[in-house]
């Protein structure tokens, strides 16, 4: 839950999912510490290339601190995923109440560190 996107080639991005053969709809939305969207995406999971530390995909970076995530997945077998199942690689018996309603996604929450420090 911590990156460092100082150009070391060590953890220079936040990518929230792995392995995500499974996900068809994807949108992701990351707020800093008092509810401003420092980065949004919504497509294809395969085309996001994760956060690069810069505040809505600009020229600005964001202060080092925490920031929040909103996670809204839908796999391709209609399963919204959420903070119960996501990263499960079997979801057969997910009694979510979204599932009812496959027009609305369920949500992840989370917080992820940026951490800015200069090499030598």
């Amino acid at each position: 839950n911590v990156f460092t996107p100082n150009n070391d080639d060590y953890n220079n991005v936040f990518i929230v999912l792995d392995g995500y053969k499974s996900i068809r709809d994807f949108k992701i939305t990351i707020f800093n510490r008092v509810g401003q969207v420092v980065h949004e995406y919504e497509g294809d999971i395969r085309d996001w290339e994760g956060w690069k530390g810069y505040i809505r995909d600009g020229n600005n970076e964001a202060p080092a601190g925490n920031y929040f995530f909103v996670v809204e997945a839908t796999g391709w077998d209609k399963v919204n995923y959420n903070d119960n199942n996501l990263g499960s690689s079997s979801s057969s018996e997910n009694t979510d109440e979204t599932n009812e309603n496959p027009s609305a996604k369920s949500k992840q929450f989370g917080v992820v560190r940026l951490f800015r420090a200069d090499i030598k």
